[in-house]
């Protein structure tokens, strides 16, 4: 049995209470995950939890795979201090034969700890508990627009029908592009607001219609007291510039 040995500790950690929750304000460079590392170690060490109840989460793979390396090398510099430390300030560890039995489990249970990303992190959840979440066995993490596209890929393949692909029709003769109502509807989509108006195929036929009975200069005036904005309110007029010369009533009537 070895004797006990102190080994020194960032005095921050003792600042650290140890009762309730707590925050670190750190700029880059500063050395948060040194912190980090140290506060995973000084857990292990007075016995306050073990590696496999800590939940360390950061925002990349590679943050994450070096917070482990770096636990590691701190758990091996405890246990095997070469020279040994000489004992200096109030910020101590003892390391005596019970922390040293817990800092050995940790290096072999590091490998499946829970020291990951965030994402990772949810991922693993979800899964172990797909039952309760009421979600797929096995999942794979998506980027969102990427799943956006493949979702939108699909119901225009397979899915637009009646009315919904009669106004696809009507908007494609004016865009040109069916990326370009992908693009659309995925910004819709990122607006966290409720809409304003609703989709209503009589509200929109009636103000068609009654946009084709104006003239462009009755028409540029109701846009730019209604919307204000001078720089919208030219966008907007740009585009019925465009619209006027159709026939606006039937072609709403081919559409809804």
């Amino acid at each position: 049995m070895s004797s006990p040995y102190a080994y020194p500790f960032p005095a921050e950690l003792a600042d650290l209470p140890r009762d309730r929750p707590a925050a670190i304000e750190a700029s880059a460079g500063t050395g948060k995950t040194y912190l980090i590392e140290h506060l995973v170690v000084d857990r292990l060490v007075r016995g306050d939890a073990r590696i496999d109840e800590m939940l360390v989460v950061t925002f990349s793979e590679r943050a994450a795979a070096e917070l482990v390396r770096r636990i590691r090398s701190l758990i091996r510099k405890v246990l095997r201090p070469e020279p040994a430390p000489e004992p200096a300030g109030p910020h101590l560890w003892t390391i005596d034969t019970a922390a040293r039995e817990r800092l050995e489990a940790a290096t072999h249970g590091l490998d499946a700890a829970p020291i990951s990303t965030i994402h990772a992190f949810c991922q693993r959840v979800l899964t172990e508990h797909a039952f309760a979440s009421g979600r797929l066995l096995a999942q794979t993490a998506v980027e969102s627009r990427t799943a956006f596209t493949a979702a939108f890929d699909e119901v225009i393949r397979g899915q637009l029908d009646g009315d919904l692909h009669s106004l696809l029709m009507a908007f494609l003769t004016g865009a040109g592009d069916v990326r370009n109502l992908e693009d659309l509807l995925y910004k819709a989509r990122s607006v966290r607001c409720d809409w304003a108006v609703t989709y209503d195929p009589e509200r929109l036929a009636a103000a068609a219609r009654r946009l084709a009975s104006l003239s462009l200069g009755e028409a540029r005036a109701m846009t730019e007291r209604a919307l204000g904005n001078k720089r919208t309110s030219n966008t907007a007029i740009s585009r019925i510039e465009e619209l006027l010369p159709w026939n606006i009533d039937a072609a709403l009537s081919d559409a809804i």
